[in-house]
């Protein structure tokens, strides 16, 4: 296992649609290993 980078980005979006969203890698056994976030938009 590769330990985190704990490196940071910046993320534009139009948070305009209220409630808990999950964002995450695409590949099935990444996500299985910790891979999502999730972030609310009130």
């Amino acid at each position: 296992m590769v330990p985190a980078s704990r490196e940071s980005v910046y993320i534009a979006s139009a948070a305009d649609n209220p409630g808990d969203w999950m964002f995450r890698c695409h590949v099935l056994a990444h996500q299985m290993g910790g891979m999502t976030a999730t972030f609310r938009v009130a």
